[in-house]
């Protein structure tokens, strides 16, 4: 997943027409943040963040380094598990955490709840059910217990997920 933030001195944010910046693709190195940076500051303006493209909010005078960071990990992975997981929890940190400790189980090209309930039934979750029954199941229900349980659907990307925090 890669993530944009355009950087720009102080001055230049305060204003109210359109900001001029240098727009960064996330992650990047070290040594091209410094850079950009060293550039647009200088001994009386800093930079700040004036604008970005990312799942989450950054605001302003948020790290530029930790971001750069986030956006090393976040890269790692399906940008649409990163996706839905910002759209369920607390925030970078917590998205992190269940990222790197593999502490979800998600579906992946699923149009609703209701998808995931049918592939849980068809992959024998809740044991072996004859094709008979299987049209006597109320679909509505194992919905209702999947968001009660803490599933999440990111209907933008088609990925249900639920965090095991």
């Amino acid at each position: 997943m890669q993530m944009r933030i355009c950087l720009a001195s102080e001055r230049t944010c305060n204003r109210t027409d359109n900001t001029e910046g240098v727009w960064l693709t996330l992650p990047t190195s070290r040594t091209e943040l410094e850079q950009v940076i060293q550039h647009i500051e200088n001994d009386e303006i800093k930079s700040l963040i004036a604008d970005f493209d990312a799942p989450f909010i950054i605001e302003r005078h948020d790290d530029v380094f930790a971001i750069n960071d986030a956006a090393a990990v976040f890269s790692q992975y399906d940008y649409r598990l990163v996706y839905a997981l910002f759209g369920c929890t607390e925030g970078v940190d917590q998205v992190i955490r269940i990222l790197k400790g593999g502490h979800c189980i998600v579906y992946y090209d699923v149009d609703c709840l209701r998808d995931v309930a049918d592939k849980l039934v068809q992959s024998g979750y809740y044991g072996r059910i004859p094709a008979a029954v299987k049209r006597y199941i109320d679909f509505d229900k194992i919905v209702a217990d999947l968001e009660e349980a803490g599933w999440h659907m990111q209907y933008e990307v088609h990925v249900a997920v639920l965090p095991l925090t």
